[in-house]
């Protein structure tokens, strides 16, 4: 996971112009830098003529307004739109050593490229050019796991379905579909969630 991947909206203004490679985020608004500094074990902050080393907890918390929100400042929360690439799982194959099975991993289909959406109840995919759109209401949602590149969910019957984003945070939206589910399933009743993963429970 990149810096800017992580820090998906800039800690010193608010704004969510971030960019970046590897170790170094710049926001292209208030020109704030940072930049791992693995020798002194934080994050380097210059802004103005300020330098300043942070702790990356406190970096990570200045992304997330006060409310809890993850979307960026200035935006009335959902519906988000971003582009990406969707991939199902197809099968298992099985993992073995020295003859032994291991387990089981699951085999991806080819990607689909198009533009994903996370609304008040639903995630969706639309395709570019043709293609079946999906659609995955948040109460059909069985987990959420998320890595540095991609978000995975599963659905009913242990269908898994992978969700790269092009350009935008893996991390922001990790969060924002949390958010909304545990929104969406106090408003059904159902429950507070403490755990997405390996399935979603509540407490």
């Amino acid at each position: 996971m990149s810096l800017s991947d992580l820090l998906f909206r800039c800690a010193a203004c608010g704004s969510s112009s971030m960019e970046g490679k590897g170790a170094r985020a710049s926001c292209q608004s208030c020109g704030a830098v940072f930049e791992v500094d693995s020798r002194r074990q934080g994050i380097l902050y210059r802004s103005q003529g300020v330098e300043r080393l942070l702790p990356a907890s406190e970096l990570v918390q200045g992304v997330i307004g006060a409310d809890g929100s993850t979307g960026p400042a200035g935006q009335g929360g959902l519906p988000w739109e971003a582009e990406a690439s969707m991939r199902e799982a197809t099968d298992q194959d099985p993992i073995r050593f020295r003859g032994e099975l291991l387990g089981f991993v699951e085999r991806f289909g080819p990607p689909s490229v198009g533009v994903l959406t996370l609304a008040e109840d639903s995630l969706r995919f639309r395709p570019k050019g043709r293609g079946t759109i999906r659609n995955w209401p948040l109460g059909q949602m069985r987990a959420v796991q998320a890595s540095s590149s991609s978000i995975q969910i599963t659905l009913g019957r242990g269908r898994l379905v992978s969700l790269r984003l092009a350009k935008d945070s893996t991390r922001r939206w990790e969060l924002g579909l949390c958010e909304a589910l545990r929104r969406h399933w106090v408003e059904q009743g159902w429950g507070r969630i403490i755990e997405f993963q390996p399935r979603i429970q509540v407490g």
